[in-house]
């Protein structure tokens, strides 16, 4: 994993933000295109972590979700502000991904060790370039909800 420059993150902006930096300063000294990719639901789509979704819908004013997650926004909006400071943000990809609901997988565990896949599955793809995305944290945080 650190071979492929993976950046694990502990949930703590402070630590996790000068990670995401160090990472993005890594790429872009390299000289070369690199694509970076994030979830930035932050988890898998389980019964708890849709009830923390809402609770956070609740305080936030928000439509409860049926089908996915609300975003963790400060990571996304630190990560976007970092490329363009280093100037090396083309675009983003909104990548969303579905499975039959008698079909979601849980865990890798069950892929690798019992071999349960999904007979099918849905991507919706939508490419932004850089150009498009708000400039402001607050209007990018915004941004980045509206798209759930």
């Amino acid at each position: 994993m650190q071979g492929l420059v993976y950046v694990f993150l502990k949930r703590d902006f402070e630590i996790d933000s000068a990670r995401m930096a160090r990472a993005v300063d890594y790429y872009a000294d390299m000289g070369q295109p690199y694509q970076i990719l994030m979830f930035p639901e932050g988890t898998d789509k389980t019964a708890h972590t849709s009830a923390q979704s809402d609770r956070y819908a609740d305080r936030e004013g928000l439509p409860r979700l049926k089908h996915l997650l609300y975003p963790r926004t400060a990571g996304f909006v630190h990560l976007v502000q970092k490329m363009r400071q280093r100037n090396y943000l083309t675009s983003v990809y909104d990548i969303t991904v579905a499975y039959p609901c008698k079909e979601i997988v849980q865990n890798e565990a069950e892929m690798l060790f019992r071999g349960k896949l999904s007979s099918q599955v849905h991507y919706a793809i939508r490419r932004f370039d850089q150009n498009e995305l708000p400039k402001m944290d607050e209007e990018l945080h915004e941004w980045l909800l509206k798209k759930s």
